[in-house]
């Protein structure tokens, strides 16, 4: 993931539940966050060498959010509903 980054999977509201497991192995910590309609809740902080599984329920956005200055790498293991939208967009300070 680039610096200053969210990835966002699934959120729309016709999309069913799902699973990620997710490690961080980078050298930047990420945040994992769930949103629902316009709500953003933040699960956990992956440092680098860190796991973690979330559970999302339908309609639910699973994010992934680097706001450090450099690259991130995850390695993201998703299962149930994997027919959903994704897109990156830019993660605005006045969020957090």
């Amino acid at each position: 993931m680039e610096a200053g980054q969210r990835f966002v999977y699934a959120g729309e509201s016709d999309s069913g539940a799902y699973q990620a497991s997710v490690k961080n192995v980078g050298d930047v910590s990420v945040t994992l966050c769930r949103r629902i309609g316009e709500a953003r809740q933040a699960i956990t902080t992956l440092a680098p060498g860190t796991s973690a599984l979330a559970k999302f329920k339908r309609g639910e956005a699973a994010l992934f959010e680097n706001d450090a200055s450099r690259q991130a790498q995850l390695l993201v293991y998703v299962w149930g509903d994997t027919d959903v939208g994704m897109r990156y967009e830019a993660i605005n300070a006045m969020e957090k």
